[in-house]
């Protein structure tokens, strides 16, 4: 059955969340429903790659909270939807007042990992909005916890799995070609080890750069390349530069998925997480992973099967986990691709999009069976008594 879904988010720049819905939202559309996506106070680049993909993408301009003419016209763009699906808190604020007016059920986002708080005031935020909420969909149910504090009744928490279209749709002339290796800056016999993320704290990618120092001490073939741009970025150049670093910052890149197919390796060097989009589409190329074993990570890398977990917060950990694979190419390949199968199996496309269509279905029938229940509970009206 077709539905009418409003997306809403502050914007969509760089992020897993955004690539994601960059994804779901034109699944969703091709599968016969009316998709919009209002996003609050910018566009940013999955913003215009949805419009690309013929999506209803608007932004509604917003200078700041206090701009009342812009919520009017945020709330205008929101049109009539059957269901709302908002992220993170601003947007969520905004989705609430929508719901309330138009009867849709609304349904938080949530991509982040568990250890990642929000600040105090949008935490504070957030406690209001849960219990108006009429649910929500997850990554991992490790989420549901702190879901459940914000007043989210983790009966009504739906858990779908992050999926990334098939690698199929990256040139397969382009995996490890010449032409892409020389994009990573790395000849034909190095071994490349690819870090794809927005430069937050949370991504430790200090600790990536201290792992290919000490991995090319022992063995020179071990390069590093870092795709992505944020905040931490000058700290994690000065300590490549440090410890004289055998490492390249590419900035943000929009073929992210063909410098995965080109590169050995992933590697993630984060404190928190969720399931990140990265590691699936690192899966979906056949490439091995070394990660930290943080947040939901290990639902999709199985380790020693499709990839290597290590200690988060240690250097010498993920060093030794590229060693392991520049030492062994067989165990390289094996990995990945035991990873390619499981993306197939279990975060491919079209399970994202079916599973979001199921946690829509079933939200709406359980408030359907909510709103019955409060109807046949309330008092009955007492007739007027026609005498004095």
């Amino acid at each position: 059955m077709s539905r009418r879904l409003l997306f809403l988010a502050p914007n969509l720049e760089q992020g897993g969340a955004e690539r994601l819905w960059a994804n779901l939202l034109p699944g969703l559309a091709a599968a016969g429903h009316r998709v919009r996506c209002v996003t609050l106070d910018g566009r940013g680049p999955f913003f215009e790659a949805l419009r690309e993909a013929g999506i209803d993408a608007r932004c509604a301009e917003l200078a700041g909270p206090a701009d009342l003419v812009g919520l009017r016209r945020a709330r205008a763009l929101c049109a009539d939807p059957e269901v709302i699906i908002s992220r993170p808190v601003s947007a969520t604020a905004l989705g609430t007042w929508v719901a309330r007016g138009t009867g849709a059920i609304h349904l938080f986002n949530e991509h982040r990992g568990s250890e990642i708080p929000y600040s105090p005031r949008r935490e504070r935020l957030m406690h209001l909005l849960g219990p108006r909420l009429d649910g929500a969909i997850a990554i991992s149910s490790a989420q549901i916890p702190q879901l459940g504090r914000y007043g989210i009744n983790p009966a009504t928490v739906r858990i779908v799995a992050n999926g990334v279209p098939a690698a199929s749709q990256v040139d397969p002339a382009k995996r490890r070609d010449p032409e892409m290796r020389h994009e990573l800056g790395a000849e034909k016999s190095q071994f490349v080890a690819l870090l794809v993320a927005t430069l937050r704290p949370e991504k430790r990618v200090e600790l990536f750069v201290e792992a290919i120092a000490a991995a090319a001490q022992r063995d020179p073939r071990v390069v590093g390349v870092v795709v992505g741009d944020g905040p931490d970025r000058g700290r994690a150049e000065a300590t490549a530069q440090r410890l004289a670093a055998p490492v390249r910052f590419l900035g943000a890149r929009g073929d992210a998925a063909e410098l995965i197919a080109a590169a050995d390796c992933l590697a993630l060097s984060s404190d928190s997480e969720g399931v990140p989009m990265v590691i699936l589409e690192a899966m979906a190329a056949g490439r091995a992973v070394v990660a930290t074993a943080v947040g939901a990570i290990g639902e999709a890398v199985i380790d020693g099967e499709t990839g290597l977990l290590v200690a988060p917060g240690q250097p010498g950990a993920i060093a030794d986990g590229l060693l392991r694979l520049s030492a062994d190419p067989v165990l390289a390949t094996r990995l990945g691709t035991n990873a390619r199968a499981r993306h197939a199996a279990r975060f491919s496309l079209p399970t994202l999009v079916g599973g979001y269509e199921s946690a829509i279905t079933e939200a709406l029938l359980a408030s359907s069976d909510s709103r019955s229940q409060a109807s046949r509970n309330a008092p009955a009206s007492r007739p007027l008594s026609s005498g004095t």
